[in-house]
C-alpha cells in the first residue's frame, strides 16, 4: 500500500516537474532480469521517463529472462508489476547504467538487484524495517484471532487483550517511523531519503518534516521526489498557526450557501473527517462536549467531510447525531483548496479574525480544550 501511494502521490505532480524539463542531463540504463518459477508472459516497468512522466515499458518473458531499456535523468523510484496475483509487484531505485535483478513469481518483494549504489542503500533501511513488518503482522494476525472468537462483544478480558496488541501495533508503527527519520537524518545525500521523507510526511508534525527536509543536500532538494516534498510542506506551512484559514464558499447539508467570512468574532474549529475514519467518529463525543461547552460563549464547530460518497457523510451526521454544528461535504474544489490535509481527522481552531492558532499538523504545548478554556473561559 505504501508504494502505491507514493506512485499515486509522486505521478500527481508529475506536470509541475515536466514543465520544468529534466532534472539533470539524460543517461541510459538498461536491467537484465530473470523471473523464476515463471517462463512466459509479460512483465512491466513503471518509471519516470527524461520528461519526467510515468510510464509503464513492457517486456516478455523468454525462458522466464527478460530485458528493459530506457533513458532516466537520476536515480529513480521505479516499479516491477507482474501477473495479476498477490505479491507480483516491487518497488526498486533505477539509476543510469547496467543493472541485473532476479526476482521470483509471487515474491517481488524479495527482489535481489544489482547494479545500484541507491538501491543499496535502500536495500539496508529496508532490512531493518522488514523485522518490524513482520513483528507487526504476528500482531495483526494474534488481534484477528481474539476479534472472531470474541462472540461476546462484553469478554472484558478478550477487549483488555485487543487494546494491548493495537498498542503494540501503534508501537511498531512508530518505530519504523523513527528508523525512516534516522536514516534520512544519517542519508542527506541519498535519493532514497526524499522518497522516505514522503512515506512519514503524514505522520510527523509539520515542524519535523521542515527540520528533515532541510538536512538534504542541495542535489537531493532539486530531485524529483525532494521537489515533491518541498511542495508538500509548502503546502502545509499555508496552514500553521499564525496564518490566516483560506476562505471559502460553499453549500451546507441544508443546502444553504456558506462563507466562513460570515464566521468571523467567534472562535471556530474546523475539523476533516470522514465516516469511514474511526479515531474520527470516536472523538465526536468529545466534539460534542466542547460545543456544548462553549456554543453560547462564541464558538462554533465547521465539520467538513472528505467522503466520495454524499450519502456515507449523510448517514453518519444523522448516526453521530451532529447536526448542532455546520455539516460541509468536501467538493472537488474544497479538496484542491485543502491539499495539506492528507491524514484524518485534521483540526484547526481559528479565531475570531480567521486566524490559525491552534493545529494537529503541529506539535503543540496545550490540547484544543486548554486553549479554548483560557480563551474563553
Amino acid at each position: 500500500m505504501r508504494y502505491y501511494l507514493l506512485a499515486i502521490l509522486i505521478t500527481g505532480v508529475i506536470k509541475s516537474y515536466g514543465q520544468n524539463g529534466a532534472v539533470d542531463k539524460p543517461g541510459a540504463f538498461s536491467i537484465s532480469g530473470k523471473l523464476v518459477n515463471r517462463d512466459t508472459g509479460i512483465i512491466v516497468l513503471w518509471y519516470p521517463n527524461t520528461a519526467g512522466v510515468f510510464i509503464k515499458d513492457t517486456s516478455y518473458l523468454k525462458d522466464g529472462y527478460f530485458n528493459f531499456k530506457g533513458e532516466i535523468c537520476e536515480p529513480s523510484f521505479a516499479h516491477f508489476i507482474g501477473s495479476n496475483r498477490p505479491g507480483n509487484y516491487a518497488d526498486f531505485f533505477l539509476e543510469v547504467g547496467e543493472q541485473q535483478v532476479l526476482i521470483e513469481e509471487n515474491k517481488f518483494s524479495d527482489l535481489k538487484f544489482e547494479g545500484s549504489n541507491t538501491q543499496k542503500e535502500n536495500d539496508v533501511l529496508n532490512m531493518e524495517l522488514r523485522e518490524l513488518d513482520q513483528l507487526a503482522e504476528l500482531i495483526a494476525e494474534e488481534h484477528k484471532k481474539l476479534k472472531g472468537n470474541a462472540a461476546d462483544s462484553l469478554d472484558t478480558n478478550k477487549q483488555n487483550k485487543m487494546h494491548e496488541l493495537e498498542k503494540k501495533l501503534v508501537a511498531v508503527g512508530t518505530k519504523k517511523k523513527q528508523l525512516r527519520m534516522e536514516f534520512i537524518k544519517r542519508h542527506p545525500d541519498s535519493y532514497v531519503s526524499p522518497t522516505e521523507l514522503l512515506t512519514i510526511m503524514n505522520s510527523i508534525y509539520t515542524n519535523e518534516a521542515i527540520t528533515l527536509y532541510s538536512t538534504l543536500t542541495d542535489k537531493i532538494k532539486k530531485s524529483r521526489a525532494g521537489k515533491l516534498c518541498a511542495i508538500e510542506i509548502a503546502n502545509r506551512q499555508k496552514l500553521l498557526a499564525g496564518n490566516p484559514f483560506p476562505d471559502f464558499t460553499t453549500i451546507d447539508i441544508e443546502g444553504k450557501n456558506f462563507s466562513l467570512t460570515n464566521q468571523k468574532g467567534k472562535y471556530v474549529l474546523v475539523d476533516f473527517w470522514a465516516s469511514w475514519c474511526l479515531p474520527c467518529r470516536k472523538a465526536v463525543p468529545q466534539l460534542k462536549e466542547i460545543h456544548a461547552r462553549y456554543a453560547e460563549r462564541g464558538f462554533n464547530i465547521i465539520g467538513i467531510s472528505t467522503d466520495k460518497d454524499k450519502n456515507q457523510w449523510l448517514n453518519a451526521v444523522k448516526a453521530d447525531q451532529v447536526g448542532a454544528w455546520i455539516n460541509i461535504h468536501a467538493a472537488d474544489s474544497l479538496r484542491e483548496l485543502f491539499t495539506a490535509v492528507q491524514v484524518l481527522p485534521t483540526q484547526f481552531l481559528l479565531d475570531p479574525y480567521g486566524k490559525i492558532i491552534w493545529s494537529s499538523l503541529e506539535k503543540n504545548n496545550e490540547s484544543l480544550e486548554q486553549v479554548l478554556a483560557s480563551r474563553l473561559n
